[in-house]
């Protein structure tokens, strides 16, 4: 138990760091933390799989743990990866050590985040696809700001149903979800 309540501390990090490629693109406000990130991630993942027919659990279990190894690493953006060479690897190494066999759940945790890197189930592309939604999601949020341009993200999703929803999500306003509550309904 004493491994699982250090590596829940760890974890907890992930609260703290930003995420980085927003400075990249000149946001001003307050940067979502990598774990805000994750939550919604796993939250897209779960409702696309259900979509697709593919196993929402083992998806949003993939979104939920996908960014865990930047508790050790941090998150590096596109420009800085570039710069350190091997960065991925580094976070595949952190991974391995956090989610060791000690871990209740390691040996299926390193499973799944392996799945999730090589792409080649439904749900591993589901939930890549689900990542990227969110951050095209939180660009919207941003937009909302009136000073982002809109990442170009649909080239990078794969199922019909995430196009679908990255569609709609270009569509609505990041603000019609409260704007709805407030209206009266007769």
């Amino acid at each position: 138990m004493r491994k699982l309540a250090n590596l829940l501390f760890e974890l907890g990090r992930l609260k703290r760091i930003e995420r980085s490629g927003w400075s990249m693109a000149r946001v001003h406000q307050r940067v979502e933390s990598v774990a805000e990130h994750t939550c919604r991630t796993a939250f897209i993942a779960y409702f696309l799989a259900v979509l697709e027919g593919a196993n929402p659990e083992r998806t949003a279990s993939m979104a939920l743990f996908h960014d865990a190894g930047e508790a050790r690493t941090g998150d590096a953006d596109g420009l800085a990866r570039l710069a350190l060479g091997n960065g991925r690897q580094a976070e595949h190494d952190a991974i391995e050590s956090q989610f060791d066999n000690d871990v209740p759940g390691g040996r299926q945790i390193r499973e799944l985040l392996h799945e999730f890197c090589l792409r080649q189930s439904l749900e591993a592309r589901i939930a890549k696809d689900a990542d990227v939604i969110e951050c095209e999601i939180q660009a919207r949020e941003y937009e909302a700001g009136a000073f982002l341009d809109m990442l170009r993200t649909h080239e990078k999703v794969n199922c019909d149903s995430s196009r679908k929803l990255l569609e709609a999500v270009r569509k609505v306003s990041p603000d019609e979800w409260w704007q709805a509550l407030r209206s009266p309904k007769c």
